[in-house]
């Protein structure tokens, strides 16, 4: 019928829309797009796109013809979603060794031995690297403990920025690192070099001792205090982050609070994950209602004024990406960056799509340095495979918030076609708060500011 006559290429199935409050939320379940309308539009959105001078009722169809161009000019239900296919970020896992022998541990297997990377293979992995890039590369130092390496850390770095400045390439270095190796030496190196690092800490001294212990099962939280407080500065310039197992993840609040008074600049999280010494344990399993519960006392203390300019990135990533759209966090959106703008190479050479990915499963080995280059492993046939994961032919499929959670993560979901049901769950609860505040206020942009 002429009724049916559509003057836009709007695709009204990427289109969900939900009421909050006195308002409506709309978004591009592709794009992340949205934008928040009073109440009622819900009526006219079956409307969008068609010819105004086939809707009967005239102010109906002035309605629904401003409401197409608002969707039109936002580019919802029409641009297609941001994928990036260019390597921005290579890990770089240092060595096996830590003077500290955490019982979760992801990245230290039964079998592995505690050994350094080559220098050489390092070098020619961050010359790669900036050779394959366009413009930027971000090298993140890992290990183990990176800090136990500290001299080959210093011939990267200073190589990596020589190498970089002569092909024009903007070079940063990330470290990650148990801090109980830190001296002036290596915080002036960092300084100079603009290093910027992270402390793994998992809260108050009953929480993180239980688990990040040393090898003679001592715990380490005095003597990371010690540290801190010796190096007040430094800390000012990390975030703290925190491995969230079945022992801390009713106290996602306390914690918060107590690395913001020990002086980090900002505090972060990763869920237990069941691979490395933690493979066989069911000690370490997370209850997925206990963590939301534990989330929403973070969100009511952002809410309430707490966390002004101290950046609790278990919400304020979610807030970034739903406000600015899937693009900078390659662990949020549909097209992750797992062997496309993210690989990892081991302390052996071994290159992986992502250092989440179980060393010991299907998705595992793209090359090695040794034999391999970056590029080859980048295009190699198991890369194109992680690359294919479609999270629309999944659940995700109906999801309003599929473009702004990505699906969950691959690696810890154990599969291109699986999903992770907890970080589902935890996704939607999470969408759905902060888009009911946003609803009400305008205090998450606030606190985003502040902590930009």
């Amino acid at each position: 019928m002429e009724s049916n006559t559509l003057t836009a290429a709007i695709a009204l199935d990427r289109i969900h829309y939900l009421r909050r409050s006195d308002k409506t939320l709309v978004i591009d379940r592709i794009t992340g797009r949205w934008v928040m309308f009073p109440k009622g539009v819900e009526e006219i959105l079956p409307l969008v796109g068609h010819n105004e001078a086939f809707i009967n009722d005239p102010q109906v169809a002035k309605s629904a013809s401003d409401l197409t161009r608002i969707l039109e000019d936002r580019g919802i239900g029409i641009d297609a979603p941001f994928v990036n296919e260019t390597l921005n970020t290579v890990i770089l896992k240092l060595t096996k060794a830590c003077n500290l022998a955490c019982t979760y541990c992801y990245d230290f297997e039964q079998e592995d031995k505690a050994r350094h990377m080559d220098k050489l293979i390092a070098l020619e992995t961050i010359y790669q690297s900036i050779d394959l890039c366009k413009g930027k590369i971000n090298f993140i130092l890992h290990g183990g403990e990176p800090m136990l390496v500290w001299s080959l850390i210093e011939e990267l770095v200073t190589a990596g920025r020589s190498y970089a400045f002569s092909k024009g390439v903007n070079v940063n270095f990330i470290g990650q690192t148990n801090l109980t190796r830190i001296d002036d030496k290596k915080i002036k190196f960092s300084l100079d070099n603009d290093i910027r690092w992270g402390v793994s800490f998992d809260g108050m001294a009953a929480l993180h001792d239980k688990y990040r212990i040393d090898h003679h099962g001592q715990g380490s939280y005095d003597a990371m205090v010690q540290l801190i407080k010796k190096y007040p500065d430094f800390i000012r310039r990390t975030n703290a982050l925190s491995t969230i197992t079945s022992a801390n993840q009713d106290h996602l609040l306390a914690i918060a609070l107590h690395t913001q008074e020990l002086g980090f600049s900002g505090w972060d999280w990763t869920l237990f994950q069941a691979i490395g010494r933690g493979r066989n344990s069911a000690a370490f399993d997370i209850r997925i209602d206990a963590l939301i519960d534990a989330w929403d006392q973070l969100f009511d203390g952002i809410i309430a004024g707490k966390f002004t300019g101290f950046a609790i990135n278990p919400v304020l990533k979610y807030v970034s990406n739903f406000l600015e759209g899937p693009r900078d966090n390659m662990c949020m959106r549909s097209k992750c960056g797992a062997g496309r703008d993210l690989l990892s190479v081991a302390f052996d050479g071994t290159i992986e799509a992502c250092d989440c990915i179980d060393p010991c499963g299907p998705l595992s080995n793209l090359g090695n340095m040794k034999r391999d280059s970056l590029s080859a492993a980048k295009n190699s046939p198991r890369a194109d495979y992680i690359r294919s994961r479609d999270v629309e032919t999944l659940q995700c499929g109906s999801c309003m918030w599929q473009a702004v959670c990505g699906g969950t993560c691959m690696a810890r979901a154990g599969g291109v076609e699986e999903i992770s049901e907890h970080e589902c769950l935890l996704s939607m609860h999470i969408f759905d708060r902060i888009s009911a505040s946003l609803a009400n206020s305008d205090l998450l942009i606030q606190y985003k500011k502040s902590c930009d």
